[in-house]
């Protein structure tokens, strides 16, 4: 019974592209003074920590609604996702220049690019270990 929650495919895929969803509402949104206020002296920065979870999460969610259905996970395969990926997070730093109280920042960027890296090798282990048969 446990397996068959994960085994829809359509499941998968639209958990997968609510998170996208959310990830472009959290980044469309005007400023959180909260993150603002916070120490700049501060060893680690939960926005910071923000950026990496969320695409790290995107990341493994593509493996379980993409790659896990599509045979074999190729290097090619992995490619397609890392250039889209990087499309997919530069673009949602750069338009937030236009959002009020927001700024492009490549710090964001690059932490961005660390969670679908990161995401990779997770997506791959927590793949591995799910039984897909619904059995």
């Amino acid at each position: 019974m446990q397996g068959r929650f994960f085994n829809s495919i359509v499941l998968r895929r639209r958990i997968f592209w609510g998170w996208t969803i959310l990830i472009v509402l959290l980044t469309s949104m005007p400023s959180n003074p909260d993150i603002l206020h916070q120490k700049k002296d501060a060893i680690i920065r939960l926005d910071y920590l923000e950026h990496i979870f969320f695409f790290v999460v995107l990341t493994i969610l593509y493996y379980m609604a993409y790659l896990t259905i599509a045979g074999q996970i190729t290097r090619i395969k992995l490619i397609y996702w890392l250039a889209g990926g990087i499309v997919f997070a530069s673009i949602t730093e750069i338009y937030q220049i236009i959002i009020p109280g927001r700024a492009y920042n490549p710090v964001d960027l690059v932490l961005n690019l660390a969670g679908l890296v990161i995401g990779i090798p997770l997506g791959k282990w927590i793949t591995g270990r799910i039984n897909w048969s619904g059995g």
